[in-house]
């Protein structure tokens, strides 16, 4: 009797034993499962906010483009207009065509308008920056835009030799034909617009100076800024048409993000 009670609770312990390694591989298991999972929504979610910040960086840039269209569209057609202008009263200096009533303005505005191209680049900056493979799948555009602040540049430095025309040549001429037509000469470079400005708003000074558009010195200046528009509206096209692909890009670009 006595062995049959020891068998039997050595029977029952072995089942015990066996039954409680099940609970524990069962919670070991569990406990195993549970932090797997945890790490999957983890990993889950650390690709959705990338993803997520992927999509906000091309939103900011394809803004900040969208934004500087006005500003690009602006510049061109200032650089076409003078362009215009200047043929105008070359025609005149040179006995192609009269004066009109719109050549005093345009004179003023040939002989002391300065343009240039000043976009914001906050966006486009922080994007270069901190590019990421695959953020943009399109190899094409990614080059576009890499390739765009140097194009941007190329219009600035043609823009800038603009203004070193109107500050080294245009304005002390203005200066010496305020003292030509015996009126009082301004003070600085600064006022010579000004000055410019009271010419043209008297009919005697303003019959003169218009008259001075027939002077060598004079067709050379507009000769020079029309070459400069001139070649400032090729760098402005340059500069527009890897505008216009970009955008198209980004849009593109961002399509396919909100369908994935």
């Amino acid at each position: 009797v006595r062995k049959t009670l020891q068998a039997e609770n050595m029977s029952a312990d072995r089942l015990f034993s066996a039954q409680r390694l099940a609970r524990l591989a069962i919670q070991s298991l569990a406990v195993l499962v549970s932090i797997l999972t945890a790490f999957a929504i983890d990993a889950g979610w650390d690709r959705y906010q990338a993803a997520q910040e992927e999509r906000a960086s091309l939103e900011r840039l394809l803004a900040e483009f969208e934004g500087n269209r006005a500003e690009l569209d602006f510049v061109g057609q200032r650089h076409l207009m003078l362009h215009d202008y200047g043929i105008a009263l070359l025609e005149v200096g040179y006995g192609l065509a009269q004066p009109t009533d719109e050549s005093p303005e345009q004179l003023r505005t040939v002989l002391g308008m300065s343009v240039y191209f000043d976009p914001s680049t906050g966006a486009l900056n922080r994007f270069l920056a901190n590019q990421q493979p695959g953020l943009i799948a399109s190899p094409e555009l990614r080059d576009r835009i890499a390739g765009y602040p140097a194009k941007v540049d190329e219009l600035w430095q043609q823009e800038r030799m603009l203004r070193d025309l109107i500050a080294a040549r245009i304005e002390p001429h203005i200066i010496g034909e305020a003292d030509r037509l015996l009126l009082l000469p301004p003070a600085t470079s600064s006022e010579a617009l000004q000055t410019l400005r009271r010419l043209l708003e008297q009919p005697d000074d303003r019959a003169r100076l218009l008259a001075s558009v027939r002077e060598q010195d004079v067709r050379n200046l507009i000769s020079s800024r029309v070459i400069l528009e001139a070649q400032s509206l090729l760098k402005y096209e340059q500069v527009e048409t890897e505008f216009s692909e970009i955008v198209a890009g980004l849009r593109v670009a961002l399509g396919r993000a909100g369908s994935s």
